[in-house]
């Protein structure tokens, strides 16, 4: 009997023990973003955290103080697209709200609110912590959707397409300052704003309205569509496109861009993906056939540097730390040296860019403010990178 007492007490101590190792291993193995996904690492870059937004995110994440608002495309809804709120610091899912007819415009945010145009003519202002609806506009008139946004100060700018109208609106109240129901062309609305004018552009006209009353100051008609280039980005009172700079007082092309080391693939290689990231001296661009690409904007747009990686590159790309980040589509976040294009390291992962309906990559890439980086891929996560050498210098 004390045999099989024995017997059974070792049986119970060899289980107490197996469920302690496997206990253990819990504590000291957690399942974290490192351990599931990234492959190696010489950046010096640790995962904050990792947030599976459960849609895919189809649009450049906006940065807000406390805030990092995302948007995603509804699985089974054409169409239809949320906006989700994230706290910067945890990575903690605030809040979600949906938009059935789609949204139109890029996301803005200004001191944790975010702003959106939708497909039906309206302009949204959202509490970046709660999703709470602040203020909404309404354009009277008949346009299918608003084309673009932007904001200054305390004034947002909005226009329709594909009729085009404006209006600028006190960023807080939604109160209308001023609107311009007179039609000011057809199609292809882009807004940009240079000093204390405001530049729209349509398909076949540049109109340029004084900011504070939306009085027309001039306007160009465009009998070359194609050498416009529609300017998507301005920096330094510049315009810029994929293939274009022009001036954005006069309009005149300052340079031509083009890549000079994939001459020989064709003309398609050698433009570069929109959107650029800018430093006083370079634009960096994501060549459309891949690598990465410095234009010394003081030298004629000159290439300087190039970063020939056999991937393509997705944009935007990022400035952190005095680093240069960039994702390749096979899942590797480079870091290169602004100035010099020296590879300083990679961190590779586990996942793959989650393409578009036309093989593109415009829904992965890297965004940054002075404290904060993020990485999406175009599926259902976003990262949230910390530097682990030294304090911020930024």
């Amino acid at each position: 009997m004390n045999g099989i007492n024995k017997k059974n007490n070792f049986a119970l101590s060899l289980l107490i023990f197996v469920i302690a190792i496997s206990l253990s291993g819990c504590v000291f193995v957690p399942d974290t973003p490192e351990s599931r996904f990234i492959v190696s690492s010489n950046l010096p870059l640790s995962v904050a955290w990792m947030t599976d937004v459960e849609e895919p995110i189809v649009s450049q994440p906006a940065i807000g103080n406390e805030i990092v608002v995302v948007k995603t495309r509804k699985r089974f809804y054409e169409g239809a697209v949320s906006l989700l709120g994230i706290e910067i610091n945890t990575g903690n899912k605030l809040w979600k709200r949906e938009f059935t007819s789609g949204i139109s415009t890029s996301i803005l945010m200004l001191d944790d609110i975010a702003y959106v145009g939708d497909y039906e003519r309206r302009v949204w202002a959202l509490d970046g912590r709660t999703g709470t609806v602040l203020w909404r506009y309404e354009f009277s008139k008949d346009a299918a959707h608003i084309g673009d946004i932007v904001i200054d100060g305390n004034v947002l700018y909005a226009a329709t397409s594909p009729t085009i109208f404006v209006a600028a609106l006190a960023v807080r109240s939604g109160n209308v300052i001023w609107e311009r129901y007179n039609d000011l062309g057809y199609r292809g609305v882009n807004l940009f704003l240079n000093h204390e004018e405001l530049i729209v552009i349509a398909l076949d006209s540049v109109h340029v309205l004084d900011r504070n009353t939306g009085e027309e100051i001039r306007s160009i008609r465009n009998t070359n569509p194609a050498e416009l280039g529609a300017p998507q980005q301005i920096y330094n009172s510049r315009l810029y496109g994929t293939q274009t700079v022009l001036d954005a007082k006069t309009f005149d092309v300052v340079a031509k861009l083009g890549s000079t080391t994939t001459q020989f693939l064709g003309d398609k290689c050698e433009q570069f993906r929109l959107p650029y990231t800018f430093n006083q001296t370079f634009v960096y661009a994501s060549g459309n056939c891949g690598g990465v690409f410095a234009l010394d904007s003081t030298q004629n747009y000159q290439q300087r540097w190039s970063v020939n990686e056999a991937y393509e590159c997705a944009a935007p790309m990022g400035l952190f730390h005095d680093t240069l980040y960039f994702l390749t589509e096979n899942g590797m976040l480079v870091g290169v040296d602004p100035a010099t294009g020296k590879k300083i390291g990679n961190l590779q992962t586990s996942r793959t860019f989650s393409k578009n309906a036309e093989g593109g990559l415009e829904f992965a890439g890297v965004v940054t403010s002075p404290r904060n980086m993020f990485v999406y891929f175009g599926d259902t996560d976003i990262w949230s990178f910390r530097f682990t050498k030294g304090e911020n210098t930024q």
